[in-house]
């Protein structure tokens, strides 16, 4: 499967993760990563705001999507079509795959 993650996100307070799109083949996925992706593995310490989760995803934009990538590509979608990007899913990762700091959160 073909994606492209173009340059958007944002947090969703309802939802208490922050949101961005995925365009797959059969058109946009709707993906979201979950609070303690960010507290458990990006090393974010205490209280943080939405904007600061969003700071957070841009810093690390290309493990995050990576990781992204390769769920959606194995099929891992929820019952609506969406994806979320949950902390667990960082847990059993090969050390290839370990999350890393992307110096240039356009790239992709």
């Amino acid at each position: 499967m073909a994606l492209h993650f173009p340059p958007q996100q944002a947090y969703d307070f309802g939802t208490d993760t922050v949101a961005f799109p995925a365009i797959g083949d059969k058109g946009i996925i709707p993906c979201r990563i979950e609070r303690g992706v960010f507290e458990k593995h990006f090393n974010t310490g205490g209280s943080m705001h939405g904007e600061d989760l969003v700071g957070i995803f841009l810093t690390n934009r290309t493990a995050l999507l990576a990781r992204s990538r390769a769920l959606i590509e194995a099929g891992r979608l929820e019952l609506d079509g969406s994806f979320i990007l949950r902390a667990a899913d960082f847990d059993a990762q090969p050390a290839a795959e370990a999350p890393a700091t992307d110096a240039n959160p356009q790239a992709q």
